[in-house]
């Protein structure tokens, strides 16, 4: 459970939640773009896809080394990642 005096884990979980719905809408476009078979458009969200996973992927992590300066709490993994 999460601090909520800490402002900081507070800041650094809006940016980890930001960070997701960021890859989330990144994949939906990529998803709507292989479905219209729009092969234009593909590479460019590849990519935008590959980005928005490491942004998520630090912001995570950035997120757990704060997590952890607090005694007794922990950030769990969810099954997706």
């Amino acid at each position: 459970m999460i601090e909520r005096e800490c402002q900081m884990c507070q800041e650094l979980l809006q940016a980890a939640q930001g960070a997701a719905v960021r890859h989330i809408d990144a994949l939906s476009k990529l998803r709507m773009a292989n479905m219209r078979f729009d092969h234009e458009s593909i590479p460019p969200l590849q990519q935008a896809v590959e980005e928005a996973r490491r942004v998520r992927e630090r912001a995570m992590a950035v997120l757990r080394e704060h997590f952890a300066t607090h005694p007794g709490e922990a950030l769990k993994e969810s099954a997706n990642g």
